[in-house]
């Protein structure tokens, strides 16, 4: 629009001039001067031709899209030189009534039954009493009992006793080496192997395991055993 009133503006400037030149110049004093009329004509601008058409880019789909779930990560398998996990230990074996009975000497106490099974089984060492008071006729294990206490001894050559080990149980099933439901049992494979909790080796040779039991009114139990260790 701007530059159409300029090409106006010039041709009239022009046409004046070119008048001027072949009409005698005339100037007239105190005559106001007639004001100019500029007539604005609005041109259309051209019409241009319409923008090429450009091929949108392929838009490349993001890291983590948001109009899309996240997909759940596969879990990878394991890799396959993962060192196998070492065999579980065997079973130990049934206390009772699988294991068999040793028999008593120097038996005491009163108003209690006590029985003892157990001994070296394999490369296994394990005992279990079974209590109860005033006495097992129709009666579960630890009926009335209180605890029974397990001490164990060395025959030395010389026929004394030396002490090489100890245990409490408060529970059925009693147990010389602890357990619920199967009594633990002692791997003696081992010729260095100990007993539990002490620096005492299991040595081959003759023992003699002393048990000694209480219960509700005044009920007691003791006696001693003999059991012989040999690899």
């Amino acid at each position: 629009m701007q530059n159409v009133f300029r090409i106006i503006m010039l041709t009239g400037i022009v046409s004046s001039f070119a008048l001027s030149a072949c009409s005698p110049l005339t100037i007239t004093f105190g005559a106001a001067p007639s004001p100019a009329v500029i007539v604005v004509t609005a041109t259309p601008a051209p019409t241009q031709p319409p923008p090429p058409t450009l091929t949108p880019l392929p838009v490349l789909p993001s890291a983590t899209p948001t109009s899309a779930p996240i997909p759940t990560a596969t879990p990878r398998a394991a890799p396959t030189n993962t060192p196998a996990l070492p065999p579980p230990p065997p079973p130990p074996p049934q206390s009772t009534p699988s294991l068999p009975q040793l028999s008593v000497s120097d038996q005491g106490g009163g108003n209690m039954d006590l029985y003892v099974f157990g001994g070296q089984v394999g490369w296994q060492l394990v005992f279990r009493a079974v209590a109860c008071a005033p006495n097992c006729n129709n009666r579960p294990d630890g009926r009335d009992v209180n605890s029974v206490y397990f001490v164990f001894f060395k025959r030395l050559a010389d026929g004394r006793l030396r002490w090489v080990f100890e245990h409490t149980e408060m529970n059925a099933p009693y147990c010389s080496f602890g357990g619920s439901g199967a009594c633990n049992w002692l791997d003696i494979r081992n010729l260095n192997t100990r007993w539990p909790g002490t620096q005492n080796i299991v040595e081959n040779g003759d023992y003699v395991l002393r048990i000694e039991a209480d219960g509700k009114n005044g009920a007691s139990w003791n006696g001693s055993f003999n059991f012989r260790v040999q690899r």
